[in-house]
């Protein structure tokens, strides 16, 4: 540009006074700035690998039909729309493993009825019932948010198995599965009676 602007002026070799085509640092910082754009397209490359690479893992997980329903309801309960990336997959998958399928869909019943709301500067409220938000801080942040499920809610398998497409006898599988793990155990010993020596 600077060339087309001044064409009288041109760049001149010091020594030899002679004119020359470009500047020196010119070429070489190109040159720098090609190979610094070839390895970030390489790098960039790299991560869209591991990513997809992630993502197949997440989709050939045992828990991917759970991980869907579980989507579902959510997008039913709180009007939300995003679709899941291998992060949203990944939390709700350790989620599923480590709290079951009924603690999970408390999680999403507390953010359809009393979702954590804080009042903004502009007067509107801020719902906080993101996937992220409910699931993707580990499984604490979960079992607190399903701590504020309505009292006696209980998942309906008819609804649930119409949202996910899942037939309903699965999902009375899942619900079971999850039913026969230790947060009944743990309810179990409380109701249990001490015994009287």
């Amino acid at each position: 540009m600077a060339a087309a602007s001044a064409r009288h002026l041109h760049v001149v070799d010091a020594e030899p006074g002679e004119r020359l085509d470009g500047c020196p640092a010119c070429t070489e910082l190109e040159a720098k700035l090609r190979q610094a754009e070839k390895r970030v397209r390489g790098l960039d490359l790299r991560i869209a690998n591991l990513q997809a690479d992630r993502l197949e893992k997440c989709l050939g997980s045992p828990y991917r039909a759970q991980v869907e329903a579980l989507h579902a309801c959510w997008k039913a309960g709180t009007g939300r729309r995003r679709d899941l990336d291998f992060h949203d997959r990944e939390a709700i998958e350790l989620c599923i493993r480590k709290l079951g399928f009924v603690r999970c869909l408390e999680v999403l019943a507390a953010a359809a009825y009393d979702p954590y709301q804080r009042e903004l500067k502009n007067g509107k409220r801020k719902r906080y019932t993101e996937i992220r938000t409910l699931f993707g801080k580990g499984t604490s942040a979960a079992d607190d948010f399903a701590e504020h499920a309505p009292t006696g809610w209980q998942p309906n398998p008819e609804r649930i198995a119409k949202l996910a497409g899942e037939s309903e006898e699965k999902v009375r599988e899942w619900l079971a599965v999850s039913e026969n793990g230790s947060r009944v155990e743990k309810a179990e010993k409380q109701s249990a009676p001490a015994s009287e020596d």
